[in-house]
């Protein structure tokens, strides 16, 4: 088979699996927000969790770029192409950067949860806040991952990472 259509037949193929992925997230995401009404026993509970899930998901969208970024910043490479040492500097920067944003990603939830928790979190500001800086922080890790995978064309990867994470979510 001819490269060009093994490649084509590689993005068809990853194409199918992103959208079957994002299909089944999107499914978790209602199913989730249609359950959560029997497990809590309020009104005042359920605008809580709404107002929660909400915050968290702006504050995601505050971050969101850094998967383009990892994705635009990895790519598959020949063993020719590069030595261990500029593929372990590659290693260390990624990892530093994503140290770096994962904090400021807790910082801005603990900001946010100090400063609004009255309106935000009436009900236990300090768990949900930290619920959010966590979940905040865990959406970096998962956009480091799938920006990974993406960069490397590991489509089914990508895909299992993102049904894996709306799952666990």
């Amino acid at each position: 088979m001819p490269v060009e259509t093994e490649n084509a037949a590689k993005a068809r193929r990853g194409l199918v699996a992103i959208l079957a992925a994002t299909v089944i997230a999107g499914a978790a995401g209602y199913v989730l927000q249609a359950l959560v009404p029997l497990w809590l026993s309020t009104p005042a509970e359920y605008l809580q969790f709404g107002v929660f899930w909400a915050t968290t998901f702006l504050l995601v969208s505050l971050v969101s770029g850094f998967q383009q970024e990892v994705t635009r910043a990895i790519r598959p490479v020949e063993d020719a192409d590069v030595s261990q040492s500029a593929g372990s500097a590659t290693t260390r920067t990624l990892g530093r950067t994503t140290l770096v944003v994962i904090l400021g990603a807790i910082l801005v939830a603990l900001l946010i949860t100090v400063i609004a928790s009255d309106r935000l979190f009436p009900i236990s500001p300090a768990m949900l806040g930290l619920a959010l800086a966590i979940g905040l922080s865990g959406y970096v890790g998962i956009s480091v991952l799938s920006g990974i995978f993406y960069g490397l064309e590991s489509y089914g990867l990508a895909a299992t990472t993102t049904v894996l994470d709306s799952v666990l979510r």
